[in-house]
């Protein structure tokens, strides 16, 4: 993932920081003085038929936009801009270039309360409005797994009946691939490699087209996503006593193996330090662990709970977050060391559809957690009080069905139902725990849905219609460090560095010929300079910083060049 900020230092001395943004993207009550810029970035993957830049606000001032691809504008150089007049200010740009796009507020004239936003959009139709049906694909079978995404808008979806179906961002089918009964979540690579387990418990890789890479037979029978970590490990749990870790080539890495009797319960998470959580069980104890495993295959620590641990989360301090249904019907937080941070019970549901907690959580940017049963939406505080709950209006009669939520940039939580004869809903629920709006699907939803970056939200039908469904939503997927159920919508379920990582913010000052950067006494992070946002690699800005109170400083010699800076968790 590319830094969250940076700033940059001219070679006269000043100074300037640029905040990346993610899509869908903003920032409110912004204000400058004249001849003054505010500088931001947002990363465009390819495939994006429009990238928006717009700003809005009172009469007071006058704040220009200037765009640039690679580099930063300036009021002279730039690939587009908005000079109006005022503060209402568009800059459409149409196909855009995938790479990083620069954005600069110039203010013209002073401006005191600016609204700020950015996006891309690939959508066939802008004009749907949130809780409507961009599109459906009939599917020959039923799904009870969460789509994925790739970077250049291709949504993979896998069904039970046996078919791996590739379809275009508009909804246009574009191949499907008999490949065995699949339950589990198909995960994509970085370079475009799509993993799925088959009911069976082989591991399939496949290319964009379809065609199969490779296929990885150790492991047993098994119906858990896989996860997929910065390095391109392939992490598969089996429905025996293992944990297998699989190189982006398809030979064995490593396997991780528990005591005789317990069996892998959910699916693997991996933490920004690469640490990999997985979830095991035994029935006849009705014990379930938790395991912290290294990189190399070797544990860390191991957690006992109650019941049977379901898929985990991980939020922005380091904590597994996971759901226990029966018999303790429970939601743990377990901090990265191993100790437990808290647990909290979870109860209600009528006499034909108890509540159990099934699903995988998603948090929010306060930390709020967002857990599902088989009819009811739990939001928990960050120390996992009950702040409310939402219930469908469906009577259920399936309880073991991960059908998650997800969460969107605006706070919109998302989440499916399933019930008798087929039925089943799609509920947008407000950050307070008000309906915002549900849409009729005919059929069960018995997966998590995912967010696109253009604020599409797709999911499948299990029974029923049996379709592949995108809804609008209010917005692209939330900004927070687990957003969907399996953290994004390629479902590799790792945690980027920078991402719950804590990082501090960098702050720079001149001091005659001395450069004087601070920022919060936060262990772990480096300090690293770049001359051009184009070059190959960031390099380690030397010195030794000194604790000043709770902040480290660091004093260097003025450059004679223009360099970024920004902070890193190696």
């Amino acid at each position: 993932m590319a830094v969250l900020f940076a700033v940059v230092v001219f070679g006269n001395g000043a100074l300037a920081q640029i905040t990346e943004l993610q899509n869908n993207g903003s920032r409110d009550n912004l204000f400058a003085g004249e001849g003054s810029a505010r500088y931001y970035s947002i990363n465009v993957p390819p495939g994006y038929r429009r990238l928006v830049v717009k700003t809005s606000g009172d009469d007071v001032g006058d704040c220009d936009i200037f765009v640039r691809l690679g580099s930063l504008p300036t009021t002279r150089t730039y690939d587009a801009s908005s000079e109006s007049e005022g503060n209402d200010e568009l800059v459409t740009v149409t196909n855009p270039a995938s790479g990083t796009w620069y954005i600069m507020l110039y203010a013209y004239s002073t401006y005191l309360s600016l609204h700020f936003e950015v996006l891309y959009d690939g959508s066939t139709d802008t004009n749907v409005s949130p809780g409507n049906k961009v599109w459906d694909v009939s599917l020959d079978g039923s799904m009870t797994s969460s789509a994925c995404l790739a970077p250049d808008g291709t949504i993979y979806a896998a069904t039970e009946t046996g078919d791996l179906w590739a379809v275009q961002s508009n909804g246009t089918a574009l191949w499907h691939k008999s490949i065995g009964s699949v339950s589990a979540t198909p995960a994509l690579a970085s370079d475009g490699t799509i993993y799925v387990v088959r009911n069976t418990g082989q591991l399939l890789a496949l290319a964009p087209s379809g065609s199969t890479k490779w296929t990885f037979t150790g492991t047993t029978h098994g119906s858990h996503p896989v996860g997929v970590s910065k390095d391109g490990t392939i992490y598969v749990p089996s429905n025996g006593n293992a944990l297998f870790a699989v190189n982006s080539g398809g030979t064995l890495k490593w396997q991780f193996a528990t005591e005789s009797g317990y069996s892998a319960s959910s699916p693997a998470v991996i933490g920004a330090d690469g640490t990999i959580y997985c979830g095991f069980y035994h029935p006849n104890l009705s014990l379930g662990r938790l395991y912290a495993i290294g990189p190399d295959g070797k544990e860390r620590w191991r957690f006992n709970a109650t019941g049977k641990i379901n898929t985990p989360a991980i939020d922005a301090t380091g904590a597994v977050i996971f759901g226990c249904p029966q018999p303790v019907n429970k939601v743990y937080a377990i901090q990265s060391t191993g100790v437990k941070k808290w647990e909290s019970s979870v109860s209600g549901g009528s006499l034909f559809s108890q509540t159990y907690v099934y699903s995988a959580p998603v948090i929010a940017p306060d930390g709020t957690i967002y857990i599902s049963s088989n009819r009811r939406l739990i939001a928990l505080s960050s120390d996992g009080r009950e702040k409310w709950h939402y219930d469908s209006e469906v009577l259920l009669v399936e309880f073991d069905l991960p059908n998650g939520p997800a969460l969107d940039s605006t706070g919109i939580v998302y989440f499916g139902s399933l019930g008798v004869f087929g039925a089943g809903d799609l509920y947008a629920v407000k950050p307070d725990g008000t309906l915002a709006w549900k849409y009729d699907v005919g059929g069960e939803v018995a997966c998590p849905p995912i967010i696109t970056p253009d604020g599409n939200l797709v999911f499948a039908t299990a029974n029923g219609t049996r379709k592949l469904f995108a809804l609008k939503a209010g917005a692209g997927p939330s900004q927070s460090v687990w957003p969907l159920s399996r953290q994004n919508a390629g479902n590799t379920a790792t945690v980027e560095v920078g991402q719950g990582s804590g990082r501090p913010s960098l702050h720079i000052t001149r001091s005659g010929n001395q450069l004087v950067f601070t920022w919060q006494s936060t262990p772990g992070f480096i300090l690293e300079s770049i001359t051009t946002v184009t070059a190959s690699a960031w390099a380690t800005v030397l010195g030794n910083p000194v604790v000043v109170g709770n902040q480290f400083t660091l004093t260097t010699v003025l450059p004679p060049d223009s360099r970024f800076y920004h902070l890193r968790k190696p």
